[in-house]
């Protein structure tokens, strides 16, 4: 390791008397600062941000003494505020008139659309009521249906007319609440229990049945008579093995009939 030697003068009235030699550890060891040979990194600290001479600050507007101290806070101080300048021909906000009468297009279709929200209100508050009173009617459908024996064919008798009909007479039909813009009823084959049985009665159905197009598809309907009235069944597939419901509706709602009425 290299050494260095301090000396120490000291200034007498009369002459300058060196009273001794010091020797010293250096600060710096070849190339390696104190902080690295400690095990600590210099701390690089970032540039400071000067303002360029020729940066000139624009579109500047005085405040009033009052404006001032609402902005500042009761500070006497200079502040200067930007002010926004607009490009010529663009609109803001406050330059269209909306809602003024309805002298312009944009205020009449607001007018259009408000006023169908407010019927799409009514509508689902009436639509709500309804599920709620369709809901106590099928409670109380099925109560009646589980004292009633779900019809039954041996298997080496064929089915009638008069077999499928007292099986969908016995057989309980859930709403579809989910679909409420195609009221329909439909029977699960899980909830049947005897599922070989709704098998033949689908089979049936496809084989005894019409065609009928709603909506871009072709389905097999049915028709049987329930209790006071006419209904329509069809299973959504043309495999009775595969058949997983089979939908039920009143003949007054036909697809036919109801474009007519």
């Amino acid at each position: 390791m290299r050494r260095f030697e301090l000396g120490i003068v000291v200034a007498t009235p009369g002459a300058l008397e060196v009273l001794g030699r010091l020797e010293v550890s250096p600060l710096r060891v070849g190339r390696a600062s104190c902080l690295r040979r400690l095990g600590r990194r210099p701390i690089r600290r970032c540039p400071r941000e000067r303002v360029q001479p020729a940066t000139r600050v624009q579109n500047l507007v005085e405040l009033s003494p009052a404006e001032r101290r609402a902005d500042l806070d009761n500070h006497r101080g200079g502040q200067k505020q930007h002010s926004l300048t607009l490009a010529q021909g663009v609109l803001i906000v406050a330059d269209l008139p909306l809602f003024d009468g309805g002298e312009m297009k944009l205020a009449e279709l607001e007018d259009e659309r408000v006023q169908i929200m407010m019927t799409l209100l009514e509508i689902a508050k009436e639509q709500k009521a309804l599920q709620s009173q369709m809901r106590r009617i099928e409670r109380d459908l099925k109560a009646e249906l589980m004292h009633i024996e779900e019809h039954w064919v041996p298997e080496d008798q064929e089915l009638t007319l008069e077999d499928v009909e007292k099986w969908c007479r016995s057989a309980y039909f859930n709403l579809a609440h989910t679909m409420p813009g195609n009221p329909h009823c439909y029977f699960s084959r899980r909830s049947s229990r005897r599922p070989d049985m709704y098998e033949r009665v689908v089979a049936y159905v496809l084989a005894h049945g019409y065609p009928q197009m709603y909506g871009n598809s072709i389905y097999t309907c049915f028709d049987v008579r329930m209790n006071s009235r006419t209904w329509f069944v069809w299973p959504m597939t043309d495999r009775p093995e595969e058949s997983e419901v089979l939908n039920l509706k009143p003949d007054s709602m036909r697809p036919e009939k109801e474009e007519q009425g």
